[in-house]
Formats: structure tokens, sequence, C-alpha cells
């Protein structure tokens, strides 16, 4: 995925497909030719040939549209993108900077805490009378005692 040069939210998102257009057309294209290929009107299409042709992008000559004298970089500097840019990347990257700590606050706070064993009394493992064999002998062939 190619990224879009931030000089297109000057001049109008819509412009782009036209001059991309013109960019890889193979030879000069009249405008009839460019609005067939990109699929858009007479009207829409030389409103938008005319911003690019304003904002220097494109030129018409013999009636046949071409890359103009302007490039995207150019556009960029003029209106200061460039650092708009560079700062908006360090907000975004502040910003997720506070969402994985409030994420991992949050798992946090959803994970059970371990118990405290401090709080549990320890059985003893060795009783002081061993039970009564017999006994032992006795639920294991009918099973407990019934409690009532």
């Amino acid at each position: 995925m190619e990224s879009v040069h931030p000089a297109w939210s000057v001049i109008g998102w819509r412009h782009r497909v036209l001059y991309d257009a013109v960019v890889a057309a193979a030879k000069p294209l009249t405008p009839d030719e460019l609005f067939t290929a990109i699929g858009v009107g007479r009207t829409s299409g030389y409103e938008a040939l005319l911003d690019l042709r304003v904002a220097g992008l494109l030129m018409v000559e013999n009636a046949k549209i071409g890359v103009g004298p302007v490039e995207l970089d150019d556009i960029g500097h003029r209106h200061g993108l460039t650092s708009a840019v560079r700062a908006r990347i360090v907000r975004h990257r502040a910003e997720r900077i506070v969402w994985r700590e409030w994420l991992a606050a949050r798992e946090e706070a959803r994970t059970p805490k371990e118990p405290d064993r401090s709080l549990f009394a320890i059985a003893d493992d060795h009783p002081a009378d061993p039970p009564d064999r017999d006994y032992i002998m006795a639920v294991m062939n009918t099973g407990p005692p019934d409690p009532f």
C-alpha cells in the first residue's frame, strides 16, 4: 500500500485521480481522452484540470495535457506540510503510548491477583495418630458413612 502525498490535502483529494492518470499515460492526452480514461464528466474534469493547472502540476500545450513544472513536494513545502506531518507523527506516537498504558492497566485490573498465602492455615501433613486401619478398609469397601 502506498501512502498519499500530503499535498493532496491542499489541492483536493479528488484531483489525484486525474493527475495520476496524466503521470501514468504513455503519451500526452487530450482532455476528452483523459476524462474518458478516468471516467469523469466533462464539467468536473475541466474543473479539476483548471485547479491542477493553477497549482502548476499540469499544463496544456497544443490541446494535450502534460505534467507541469511544479511537483507535489513543492506544494508541500510551500504550505508547511512537512512539519505538520512530523508533528502529527509525534502526536500519534504519544497517543499510542498512552493507549498501550491504558490497555495494560485495564488488563491488570481484569486479571485476578494471586491470593495471599499467609491467610491460609496449613494442614498438618503428619498427624500424630495415624487413622484406624480397619476404618480405612471399611470406607474403601463400602464408601464413606452416611452423614445422617
